[in-house]
């Protein structure tokens, strides 16, 4: 008997409370990527099974693994037997039993997957509550098991405290950015605000918190009236009620009467001002979770006093009294948020190439190598031709009012390279006018080679910018230019300083991105001093945004505005384009309106960039579908996917909405653009690193893409500076290969295993520039003898002096996690 019992607490985790009266049980598994499956729920009321009475519900259903499977009364854990619950993989996934009123609950049962994976479900957070949705009791599970027992009405004390800490990484201790805590964030006021902000914001290891194990965050006002300094927590996903919330915190200033307030959450005018003293306190303040339109709780920090602030272990719990300080359960959690996203981008790098592939088959077709001419004595028109053909051309052109013109060609033919065939097309003489035009060959035998193409010719302009559709780059006034940009000017239009710091980090391009009024208009004066502080350094300038997101009732009044801005700054030498749309909402969005946005524009000024810009959820999952509006309402395709911001993202998903975007542009004949996320914010739990924006920045270029940075300076010294030295290495690639008539792009971007390339030529030189995204060391090989026909093999790092290894005609070289490089082939002719 004795050792019956033994057996019995050996093989059930059993965890205890007070007996409890609730509705609702909840089984939830905090962070990203985590899936729930349960073979069997019992929930007893006394000796009464009663969680057959109840509906169950879970987050999501993976392979038709429903919720009412956990209440099926068979405890099978074998997930094939089709009696266990699953969820997908996602952030935060749950699973809940509604007994549909208030039942007295003395003990619950949990049954695990058998079958394999029973170390997903820990930790998980288990909770009783209310019919209001109030928690009065929870516990939670931290070891795998196949069995739990909750017993309720147990008077045996509880082995597992659960923390009630709702905060991420309130303990500062997670730091992926040195110094700087992860899941929390300064926000972007400070960064426009502060000329030295990487001085006056970071962790002091060297001092020490009242709470233990918890780290001192740096905080410093050096303004005398910037009373919008702030320190924001990540949005907090856990489900919340209008009960009653405690935010606690430690804080001591430089100081005595230097004010701290806590904000009940973003936009809202709930708050509290304390006065601090110089010796550690612990300040709490009580708030409704969840108030009628108004959001739900994320207290927010203001530090509106000048000097330096400093910080310890914040915590926000359910009810009105400030318990002993914990970190939270999710800072456990160590889940691999890449799995099930790696494996979709697997999927989708193995079509990449042959889908690219079939639409360039698909869509043989001649263009001209400009979107528009004015000046320029020639048009050079290119053909794609089948393999031996050489024709010989007629052009005939009609423009808008019918009138048809005959274009001579001298010669027979211009120049054939590799598929295509270059003619070189005389338009001195052609009127201003846009003109399609039926390209024909003279040869009887290809008269199936006749297709359309647009010819646009545009009066001359002291400002012109033009996109070379060949080599899929943009010239201002005929010099190349590829863009590094930066979004800013949301909040405030910047100081001088300010864009004299974007310039000297390799930025070319600045965003004005604060939107109009509500009835459209601009602040004229805002957007002049705007325009004229990036002139003083020599950037350029894209401006808006008028639309974002969901259709407004009132867009074309917003349009109408944005026109008048439009023509007040379309002589400015500084403007390159225009962008009227960010992330609009694919259901609320007509094509025919997104166009007419475009053709309203471009009747205003026709010189510069439209440049509409597309959220990961607006780019199509199939490379070659174009996103709503259609890529014709648009001159650039920009996508954006902030891989530290939002549930469930990582680089996999930046890479794959990239990819499909980059490879669609390349399709459709657009310049293409990524935005990269290089600050925090309340959504985010960090920053990216420095190795991680190069891969983001290299993934791009590797595609020709450009990049810009959303949308402040990193609040990291290191990133910051990293930063000058990605955009030098764009620059001098982008001069070197994507302006230089005299290289070519031998392939199609390719992968292999967790690396991406394009290779270049250029004279005798291969360049061959790799992006790694693997998260581990790994080794790169690569066949590169065949690139270097005849000559013996050498390879160097182009932007450092070692050499690099070469076996049997075979690049081997070690790649960092997220490390790129570029190389550079050549070698002496083979004896």
């Amino acid at each position: 008997m004795f050792f019956i019992l033994v057996a019995l607490l050996f093989n059930e985790t059993t965890l205890a409370a007070n007996a409890i009266r609730s509705q609702y049980l909840r089984i939830e598994l905090p962070g990203d990527e985590r899936v729930l499956s349960l073979a069997e729920v019992q929930v007893y009321e006394e000796a009464t099974n009663i969680a057959q009475q109840g509906k169950a519900t879970q987050s999501s259903t993976a392979g038709g693994a429903l919720a009412e499977r956990a209440i099926d009364g068979n405890t099978n854990g074998d997930y094939f037997a089709h009696s266990v619950s699953s969820t997908s993989s996602e952030g935060n996934s749950w699973w809940e039993l509604d007994l549909g009123k208030e039942r007295r609950v003395s003990s619950v049962v949990l049954y695990n997957r058998a079958d394999c994976c029973r170390d997903r479900i820990a930790p998980a957070r288990i909770q009783l509550l209310t019919k209001e949705r109030d928690v009065v009791w929870e516990h939670v599970i931290r070891e795998p098991s196949a069995r739990y027992q909750f017993e309720t009405s147990s008077a045996v004390a509880t082995p597992h405290r659960v923390s009630p800490n709702l905060l991420r990484n309130s303990s500062f201790q997670q730091q992926t950015n040195y110094l700087l805590p992860d899941y929390w964030d300064l926000h972007h006021s400070a960064a426009l605000t502060f000329d030295n902000l990487h001085d006056q914001y970071g962790i002091v290891d060297k001092l020490q918190s009242p709470a233990a194990g918890a780290k001192v965050l740096k905080v410093t006002n050096s303004e005398s009236h910037f009373p919008h300094l702030s320190v924001i927590p990540k949005r907090i996903r856990s489900p919340l009620s209008n009960s009653a919330y405690t935010f606690s915190v430690y804080l001591k200033a430089e100081q005595d009467g230097m004010e701290y307030r806590i904000v009940r959450a973003w936009a809202d005018g709930e708050s509290v001002t304390y006065k601090l003293t110089t010796e550690w306190r612990r300040y709490s303040t009580t708030f409704n979770g969840v108030r009628d339109n108004a959001s739900p709780i994320q207290p927010i920090m203001f530090f509106p006093t000048q000097g330096t602030y400093y910080v310890s272990a914040p915590q926000l719990e359910r009810g009105d009294i400030a318990t002993e300080f914990h970190p939270s359960l999710e800072d456990e959690v160590h889940a691999d948020t890449r799995s099930s996203s790696r494996e979709q981008l697997k999927n989708l790098l193995t079509t990449t190439s042959s889908v690219f592939a079939s639409y360039q088959q698909a869509n043989v077709s001649a263009y001209f190598e400009y979107n528009y001419y004015t000046s320029q004595p020639i048009a050079r028109l290119i053909l794609a031709r089948e393999p031996g053909e050489t024709p010989r051309l007629l052009i005939r052109c009609t423009d808008g009012i019918n009138r048809n013109v005959s274009i001579p060609l001298h010669g027979d033919i211009a120049v054939h390279q590799d598929s295509q065939t270059t003619a070189d097309v005389p338009i001195s003489d052609l009127p201003p006018g846009e003109y399609t035009c039926m390209v024909s060959s003279k040869d009887e035998n290809m008269k199936h080679m006749t297709t359309s193409v647009r010819l646009v010719k545009q009066p001359p302009s002291a400002t012109e910018v033009r996109i070379n559709q060949l080599r899929r780059t943009m010239s201002i006034n005929e010099k190349p230019f590829h863009i590094v940009g930066m979004g800013v000017g949301s909040w405030k239009s910047p100081p001088d300083w300010y864009f004299r710091d974007l310039a000297a980090h390799g930025i070319n391009t600045v965003f004005y991105t604060r939107p109009s009024d509500k009835n459209g208009d601009y602040d004229f004066h805002d957007v002049e001093g705007f325009v004229s502080g990036a002139a003083r350094h020599g950037l350029k300038a894209i401006v808006g945004i008028p639309l974002a997101g969901a259709k407004a009732a009132n867009w074309r009044q917003r349009l109408a505005g944005f026109s008048k801005l439009v023509s007040r700054f379309k002589n400015s030498s500084t403007v390159i384009g225009w962008f009227p749309v960010d992330e609009p909402a694919a259901h609320t969005w007509r094509d025919d309106e997104l166009m007419e946005i475009h053709d309203a524009i471009k009747r205003l000024d026709p010189y510069r960039l439209i440049f509409i810009n597309w959220a990961y959820d607006g780019v199509p999952t199939m490379i070659g579908q174009e996103p709503r509006g259609t890529l014709h309402s648009t001159d650039v395709y920009s996508s954006d996917y902030y891989p530290f911001t939002g549930q469930g993202h990582n680089l996999e998903g930046f890479t794959s909405t990239s990819v499909r975007a980059l490879s669609t542009a390349r399709i459709r004949k657009r310049l293409s653009h990524s935005w990269i996320q290089l600050y925090g914010s309340m959504d985010a739990w960090r920053e990216p690193t420095g190795d991680e924006l190069n891969y983001m920045a290299y993934l791009n270029l590797i595609y020709g893409g450009y990049i810009s940075y959303w949308d402040t300076k990193s609040n990291s010294k290191v990133t910051w500076a990293r930063l000058t030295t990605i955009n030098r290495e764009v620059k001098l690639l982008s001069e070197e290969l994507f302006f230089n008539p005299g290289s070519r792009e031998l392939f199609y971007p390719s992968t292999k295993t967790n690396f991406f390339f394009s290779a270049w030529k250029q004279g005798e030189r291969i360049f061959l520039i790799v992006a790694h995204n693997g998260t581990e060391t790994e080794t790169f090989t690569y066949e590169a003898a065949p690139l270097v026909i005849n000559r013996t093999l050498h390879a160097k790092n182009y932007f450092g002096t070692e050499e690099i290894p070469v076996v049997n005609g075979h690049i081997q070289d070690v790649f960092r996690p997220f490390e790129c490089k570029v190389y550079v082939l050549d070698g002496a002719p083979a004896l």
